[in-house]
């Protein structure tokens, strides 16, 4: 069996304004960001997310535009082949 590599996270709740601060939105945000940055530079052979990755079923604009843009940068990590 091959080795492989992969990343996991769990109850992202990206959108989440926790005890109604927007600050708190910004801090989901950026964890995520920090995630993402990582997991694009890290290459996995794949990334499982478990739990909720929105807080809500009705996804915000600025949510939306967070989610995307790990979106677009994501596949480009699974089209090359470094072995």
């Amino acid at each position: 069996m091959k080795p492989f590599s992969f990343v996991h996270a769990a109850d992202l709740h990206l959108g989440y304004s926790q005890y109604g601060l927007e600050a708190r939105r910004e801090d989901f945000n950026k964890v995520f960001q920090e995630l993402a940055d990582t997991t694009i530079e890290l290459k996995p052979d794949f990334m499982i997310i478990a739990g909720d990755l929105f807080h809500q079923a009705s996804i915000k604009h600025h949510t939306r535009r967070v989610y995307r843009k790990f979106q677009s940068s994501s596949r480009s990590w699974g089209s090359s082949s470094d072995s």
